[in-house]
């Protein structure tokens, strides 16, 4: 069950994050200091929390509600976009894309509300990456840039000789966030119009970079967050050229804590996983791929989770 948030933020990155200690998920109430519209359908909603005793990695989520109502329920789970710890407390940032009646009330929400954060969930990138990695390549799809951000600002904790490179598309340059997620250095833009860098699907871009697989000498590694239909194809691109590959799923989510079964996946060895826990960060060879795409479960899922 979650715990309060009395300790101090530890905000240390093991570079063998398998040795790290293992942090129970606090629930707290989180404030709205910042709500901007982000893009088409998208916004970013930033909170102030208090003090947390181990600070999120890029990949894990959050799970957000309402203090003063119960429609919607259940708590959202979104994917943590920044976070920053002070001396008295701390802020964490979510792009969030509008699904369903819970995120469309979230998009609602102004300065000074109160929301009930659990806080952090799931598994990490950063489980996946060693000290000696020499490149880390992010490939994102819409909303799926999330957590790719936080990991571009931990990856040098982890990793400080590693270059960090991020692929990011959309259907158009109007569903791009990077003015909200200060994305500069690093970055390739792929959009399916052309309005904006490369025309066509980011799966088409990674194919046409893939010399940046190359330059790394074998080393790269990419992790990538978007719909279902883009990490299938990233998965055959891997296995095609052979390179190491990481992908963060989602599921329909209605607790976060292992106990709904709602986002219970079947894995290649025939056994059900639970995303919030194993997941949502999984190595792509652990899935079955083509059971996965088979299922409607999961179809054009992205990586701020499907609303219940």
């Amino acid at each position: 069950m979650p715990t309060s948030c009395s300790s101090r933020t530890s905000t240390a990155l093991s570079p063998d994050l398998s040795v790290r200690p293992a942090s129970s998920p606090c629930q707290t109430e989180g404030e709205v200091v910042a709500i901007a519209q982000a893009g088409a359908g998208i916004f970013w909603l930033e909170l102030a929390l208090s003090l947390l005793p181990m600070s999120p990695m890029a990949g894990q989520f959050a799970m957000v509600g309402f203090k003063d109502t119960q429609d919607p329920l259940l708590n959202r789970p979104l994917s943590i976009a920044s976070f920053e710890a002070g001396s008295t407390g701390c802020r964490v940032g979510f792009l969030v894309a509008i699904r369903g009646k819970g995120t469309r009330r979230l998009a609602e929400a102004r300065q000074g509300h109160k929301l009930r954060v659990i806080i952090p969930m799931g598994q990490s990138f950063l489980r996946h990456v060693g000290p000696d990695q020499r490149r880390i390549i992010a490939v994102a799809g819409g909303v799926g840039v999330a957590p790719m951000v936080l990991l571009g600002r931990q990856i040098k904790q982890v990793s400080p000789e590693a270059d960090f490179l991020l692929l990011y598309g959309a259907k158009t340059k109007a569903e791009l966030a990077k003015r909200h997620l200060g994305l500069t250095d690093g970055l390739y833009v792929a959009t399916e119009d052309g309005s904006e860098g490369f025309k066509g699907r980011v799966t088409e871009l990674v194919e046409a970079e893939r010399a940046l697989l190359l330059q790394a000498g074998g080393s790269a590694k990419v992790f990538a967050c978007g719909p279902l239909p883009m990490l299938y194809a990233l998965n055959k691109l891997a296995e095609r050229h052979r390179f190491d590959l990481v992908v963060s799923f989602e599921g329909p989510m209605g607790c976060g804590m292992g106990f709904c079964l709602g986002c219970a996946m079947e894995n290649r060895e025939g056994m059900y996983v639970k995303l919030c826990q194993k997941g949502p960060v999984m190595d792509a060879k652990e899935v079955d791929w083509e059971r996965l795409t088979r299922s409607d479960e999961l179809r054009g899922a992205g990586c701020d989770f499907k609303p219940a």
